[in-house]
């Protein structure tokens, strides 16, 4: 997936190169996590572009699972982004209904020591089937959050445009390239547009590669397990824009470039 959405990246730039509305020489932001993945150009000026091939997740952070019905955020690194993750996780109250809704706990720990070895031992699970007991017990939890959430998280990190292949192009609150000036209809705002949600479910990051590894090293393996925990935001019922500068080509990470509307 995260490959799909760098390709889709690398091709809005290339199209949007043709327009004038991306430098020449432009190279999107792929991996690193402190660029937008897009910046615009703009009557001489670059503006930082969020970029989603589809509807999909807008920034998460890892909870930990300590043993005995104790969790925690993950490292926040001292990014703000990410404090601002951990800030509402607190606010809707993640840990505490975590809690109270997995009633089992899961097999998934962040220090897996002597004790976590001898419940995987009893248990007799292999790795994945660990993974899907976790999966099965630990269903996914979703919390209501305010519109502007999204946002609010983009703008940390500088962004005030968005574009989602499947439904268009929209402003981040600000709009400091002033396309509304000239964009009739007016771009729409995001926070207009959609319903945003908070999600914690149990991710998978490489289960067949950790499968291996433990029956190579031997069960049970307290070496990586393949899947964690996630708090993530979503978003859902998006409302589509009249503009798009990245339409999709069905399924694939591949422009319309007849059907890109700029403001």
């Amino acid at each position: 997936m995260a490959q799909e959405g760098f390709l889709y990246e690398e091709n809005v730039a290339k199209a949007l190169k043709k327009m004038n509305w991306v430098k020449p020489n432009y190279k999107p932001a792929g991996a690193a996590a402190d660029r937008p993945d897009l910046d615009i150009f703009i009557d001489g000026k670059e503006y930082g572009c969020e970029l989603k091939k589809n509807l999909a997740s807008a920034g998460s952070l890892v909870i930990h699972h300590l043993g005995n019905k104790k969790y925690e955020f993950g490292d926040t690194e001292g990014k703000e982004e990410k404090e601002f993750l951990k800030e509402i996780g607190k606010k809707v109250g993640v840990l505490a209904k975590i809690r109270s809704k997995w009633r089992t706990e899961p097999f998934i720990q962040k220090d897996r020591d002597e004790e976590w070895a001898a419940r995987v031992r009893r248990s007799g699970l292999s790795l994945r089937e660990r993974y899907k007991h976790d999966l099965d017990a630990c269903r996914d939890l979703l919390f209501s959050l305010p519109p502007s959430s999204i946002s609010d998280y983009y703008n940390i990190k500088k962004t005030y445009y968005l574009n989602v292949g499947t439904h268009g192009f929209y402003l981040l609150g600000k709009d400091p390239a002033g396309l509304n000036k000239y964009a009739k209809p007016n771009i729409p705002q995001w926070s207009n547009m959609h319903t945003a949600i908070l999600r914690v479910r149990i991710q998978s990051k490489g289960v067949s590669a950790a499968e291996r590894m433990e029956r190579s090293k031997g069960f049970p393996s307290t070496g990586g397990q393949g899947y964690q925990i996630t708090m993530e935001m979503q978003f859902k019922n998006v409302r589509t824009s009249p503009y798009n500068i990245g339409p999709v080509v069905g399924k694939s990470a591949n422009i319309a470039e007849s059907k890109i509307v700029l403001p």
